[in-house]
């Protein structure tokens, strides 16, 4: 706790003060399909996930989704509020693009007793999280992740957390068209 309150001057816990800062009154570019800018308090929660090694994809990222939708369907794992999520571990601006890793994740309510091969699990612990809704194509969610990451987040004094990112995907009966 010393050691992240010298290094960040300020402590975790007056850092969680910023869950509370109203960030709805951000001027966002209309361009950007960006319906809102807020906090939310994610439980750890286990998923299945197949990595993408290929870099940050739209089309093996959708590869590896449908992979795992279609795994889980087929093993009858499939449950009303099934969430899926994505974890990108690298910074395409201080990493190759093509080596940054994805994790394509799809929640789970019960322990799975079948064999999960070629995918894996694990528990993720989000925590508080900056989130955002984006309405559009997944060819121009990276405009908008790059305003809200390098914009919203270094120009209202936030920081990241020590963890990769971590992006919540709701459903849409556009999902077909990539919307």
């Amino acid at each position: 706790a010393r050691d992240y309150k010298q290094y960040f001057k300020e402590s975790a816990s007056q850092q969680r003060q910023y869950k509370n800062q109203d960030v709805s009154n951000l001027e966002v570019p209309y361009n950007l399909n960006l319906k809102q800018v807020g906090f939310k308090d994610y439980p750890p929660f286990s998923v299945i996930y197949k990595r993408v090694l290929t870099g940050y994809n739209p089309i093996e990222i959708n590869k590896a989704f449908q992979e795992l939708l279609a795994w889980i369907y087929k093993n009858k794992l499939a449950f009303k509020d099934l969430r899926s999520y994505g974890i990108g571990y690298d910074d395409p601006d201080y990493i190759e693009p093509e080596k940054c890793r994805y994790d394509a994740c799809i929640s789970l309510k019960k322990d799975i007793l079948v064999n999960i091969d070629p995918f894996n699990i694990k528990t993720i612990f989000p925590g508080l999280c900056m989130v955002f809704l984006f309405e559009g194509k997944g060819e121009d969610f990276g405009k908008a992740w790059d305003y809200v990451f390098k914009t919203v987040v270094h120009t209202k004094g936030y920081r990241p957390g020590d963890k990769p990112h971590f992006e919540e995907y709701l459903f849409s009966e556009h999902f077909e068209e990539g919307i």
